[in-house]
């Protein structure tokens, strides 16, 4: 006995709902909250000041406050005449090469490039979670 199967998916539009803001927007706010705990955090202002957004296809999220860069690469940075990690108004900080010595006492996990570090265990949970958000049928692939 034979069977022919034919099967009507228009994939075009069903990427396009992949591509859903909102859902690149849920998965972005997901890996915040994975990632959180691998920041170096100290008062919780660099860690908590963030925007996330979703775009077609792409989520982000920017940590606002000016020292974010500092601390996302880790390493210290100083006025370049007087040699201070406190810079005069106006002067542009340089590199020294010296890694700064992150503070585990509140994020015992904390490190330089935080996402990094997480990937490892917590992609595998961004995964699921954005699994659970199309399974949840709130992108309405059947539509």
């Amino acid at each position: 006995m034979r069977v022919k199967v034919e099967a009507h998916i228009d994939i075009p539009a069903d990427m396009k709902k992949i591509r859903d803001p909102r859902f690149w927007e849920f998965g972005a706010n997901e890996w915040w909250k994975l990632i959180t705990p691998y920041a170096p955090m100290d008062t919780g202002t660099t860690s908590e000041s963030v925007k996330i957004r979703g775009e077609s296809g792409n989520g982000e999220i920017e940590y606002l406050q000016p020292n974010a860069h500092y601390l996302y690469k880790g390493e210290l940075m100083i006025d370049p005449t007087t040699g201070s990690s406190y810079a005069r108004a106006g002067t542009r900080k340089v590199y020294t090469g010296k890694a700064l010595n992150i503070s585990k006492a509140r994020h015992p996990l904390a490190s330089k490039e935080w996402d990094k570090a997480a990937e490892p265990t917590q992609k595998p949970k961004l995964i699921k979670a954005m699994q659970g958000y199309i399974d949840s049928g709130r992108l309405k692939l059947s539509e």
